[in-house]
């Protein structure tokens, strides 16, 4: 699918990503995070391109290094396709921070 930035809207990605909220509810701009977050971990390539042509590159990586939550397949990828560290993702600094209860 081509579409252009203002021929997409939520209710185009892969509807499981977004399977506990009213989809027509999202707005684009105020919930960014969740959008980004969403496709990043769970979305499908056909998402990832969805994604990519509504926000960017360059905000696509802005909200993913300021998320709270990524898993480490996720920061990895984020890692290899923007070349960042990471380090320079607040999920991954906030992880190493937090104390480890159980050590085994």
């Amino acid at each position: 699918m081509n579409f252009q930035k203002t021929d997409i809207k939520p209710s185009h990605f892969s509807s499981y990503l977004f399977w506990d909220i009213a989809v027509d509810s999202l707005d684009w701009d105020t919930s960014a995070p969740l959008i980004v977050e969403r496709v990043l971990q769970l979305g499908q390539l056909e998402d990832w391109n969805l994604l990519k042509s509504y926000y960017g590159i360059d905000k696509i990586l802005e909200l993913a290094k300021k998320l709270n939550s990524l898993d480490d397949v996720t920061i990895n990828f984020l890692c290899t396709i923007f070349e960042q560290k990471k380090e320079d993702f607040k999920c991954y600094t906030r992880r190493q921070s937090s104390p480890h209860f159980w050590n085994y």
